[in-house]
């Protein structure tokens, strides 16, 4: 494959750490970390942006702003609350449960969103143990801030502002981003391949750690 500068933003509440088992089968790349609020002078145009959830809104924000090289999205959604013109996503009910049940019992709220990203996996027991191992701490600064973003976030007018190869990689059973959200953005983005793994959930590259790295792989091999 050839050499990737990636620059990596992981899901909501979850440490960097829950991309180790898949960077580590890309030995050739380097990896850098764009922490929350990151803007666009913070990486280079050969960059390549991987996200995860919460962290794919993040890289799609991020490069309908500045260049980069391409865009690797795990469990993309450009938009986290459902409306009525975007069915693809959760009940807006359920994501104010979420913020209102994080502001009085924060600890709590993490485990139901660490529960639900393991929902519909084939591999379910391991993707709770290792995103456990991942989860940060619910007294972490600008989790709240984080959750609100997460919820307030629309990216649906920026696609076209993106003009890089994109890869999607998502899961067919995820119970936080729709596998549909996926589907309409390979339709919306001008140069997006999508790859949905079968009855995995939210973490395709913690259950699916192997596969993900080969489709990056030949991804990198495409730029």
């Amino acid at each position: 494959m050839k050499p990737l500068n990636l620059f990596c933003l992981p899901g909501w509440a979850v440490s960097p750490r829950a991309f180790d088992a898949l960077l580590a089968q890309l030995p050739e790349c380097t990896v850098q970390l764009l922490d929350e609020g990151a803007d666009p002078c913070a990486f280079p145009e050969d960059a390549v942006l991987l996200g995860w959830s919460r962290g794919a809104q993040r890289a799609l924000h991020l490069a309908a702003r500045r260049q980069v090289r391409g865009l690797i999205l795990i469990a993309a959604s450009p938009r986290f609350v459902a409306a009525d013109d975007w069915t693809a996503a959760l009940a807006a009910d359920t994501v104010r449960g979420f913020r209102e049940g994080f502001a009085h019992s924060a600890a709590a709220t993490l485990k139901r969103f660490l529960a639900l990203q393991a929902l519909g996996d084939s591999q379910r027991a391991t993707v709770l143990r290792q995103l456990g191992e991942y989860l940060l701490d619910a007294a972490t600064p600008g989790l709240a801030a984080s959750l609100d973003a997460l919820g307030a976030a629309d990216l649906r007018d920026e696609t076209h502002l993106i003009d890089c190869p994109v890869l999607l990689i998502h899961g067919e059973r995820d119970a936080l981003m729709p596998v549909a959200a996926a589907r309409w953005l390979a339709l919306e983005l001008d140069h997006a391949d999508l790859f949905v793994f079968e009855d995995c959930g939210h973490a395709p590259h913690l259950s699916r750690a192997h596969e993900t790295a080969r489709l990056i792989r030949d991804f990198a091999g495409r730029l």
